[in-house]
């Protein structure tokens, strides 16, 4: 049973639809969350007053499914150590699509979110259960993402707009 697990496998467009239906029958505003919510959110908001590598502290096992402890599959949400802000998952497990653009950090500023062209790949964040290196794991990592491209390893978080 499936229930209490990560959606994985979806693309850009499978989230794009699913955050436009979920708006539609609630009536509230969901969207996926840009990069620097994400990574706010990630790292405990305000709540931590040191940052930590991974969401939820410092031991990649106590707060992430990877490689290293998954047995190559994903595992239900809930079931390592969450973080600041009560949030799971936020490294390893699934990475999460976000809304913005993959592009690249730089030294001048960083709008959020970012402006994206027409067709412009996608980042995701937190890693995942295939992970192969702890880095991958870190609050900081950033993968790029195809529109189309629908990874194992890779779901959504989705965020409702406040007024």
């Amino acid at each position: 049973h499936r229930r209490n697990y990560p959606v994985d496998q979806v693309n850009w467009y499978d989230t794009q639809r699913f955050t436009r239906k979920l708006s539609q029958l609630s009536g509230l505003p969901f969207r996926l969350p840009f990069e620097a919510e994400w990574e706010y959110a990630a790292r405990g908001g305000n709540k931590v007053p040191t940052q930590t590598l991974y969401s939820g502290g410092d031991d990649a096992n106590a707060v992430a499914w990877h490689i290293g402890n998954c047995l190559n599959k994903t595992h239900e949400v809930k079931s390592k150590t969450p973080n600041a802000l009560g949030l799971y998952n936020m490294s390893g497990n699934v990475f999460e699509i976000c809304q913005d653009a993959k592009e690249n950090y730089g030294s001048k500023a960083v709008d959020d979110p970012v402006v994206v062209k027409k067709g412009a790949a996608r980042v995701r964040r937190g890693g995942a259960w295939d992970s192969e290196s702890t880095n991958e794991l870190r609050v900081a990592f950033r993968r790029r993402m195809a529109l189309d491209g629908a990874y194992r390893n890779t779901g959504l978080r989705v965020v409702m707009e406040a007024e």
